[in-house]
């Protein structure tokens, strides 16, 4: 069972109803792992809560906040579920559009990024996979495949060589 934290994230810790219940049934026998979906800024309330076994947590290389929460996490052996890992379709070939809209407060650090990579859009979410393929405190990552052809393609994303520095220069524009 996973929950979602909604508008008012605080609240669930502040009342504890909702994690008390589902602490309850677990021990009913009903249900056999929890999961938490918070904001970075709440990822230690839910290591102190001391109940979860996963965290569905936003990371992406232009949103690290919650880097030390999740290597703080796996530390004590909860799973990482990465969502937002594209960035809302920032880290993406779709970030064409935002480039000629010059609306996104990100659009300095996506350039920073596509210069890294030499100007093709078409490895920025090679780019983007490796990256959280590099973290080992990450157990898994929701990508949104709707196929598998979007799957496959995912995957060989995997394989792509990028140039030599390039870790070197993101950590440089991103961290």
């Amino acid at each position: 069972m996973q929950i979602h934290f909604g508008p008012n994230p605080e609240k669930i810790f502040e009342t504890g109803e909702t994690v008390a219940a589902m602490k309850e049934a677990q021990v009913e026998g009903k249900i056999h792992f929890l999961g938490a979906s918070p904001p970075a800024r709440l990822i230690d309330a839910c290591l102190d809560a001391d109940v979860f076994h996963v965290l569905q947590v936003g990371y992406n290389l232009l949103n690290r906040e919650a880097e030390p929460g999740i290597t703080r996490a796996a530390k004590v052996g909860l799973g990482i579920l990465i969502r937002s890992g594209f960035a809302g379709g920032d880290l993406t070939p779709r970030v064409k559009t935002l480039l000629e809209k010059e609306e996104n407060p990100e659009l300095e650090r996506i350039k920073k990024l596509l210069k890294i990579l030499d100007g093709k859009i078409e490895w920025l979410l090679a780019l983007a996979l490796q990256f959280l393929r590099r973290n080992p405190d990450i157990t898994s990552v929701l990508i949104g495949s709707k196929s598998v052809e979007h799957l496959n393609q995912d995957l060989r994303l995997l394989s792509i060589k990028l140039p030599k520095d390039v870790w070197e220069k993101v950590e440089k524009a991103s961290g």
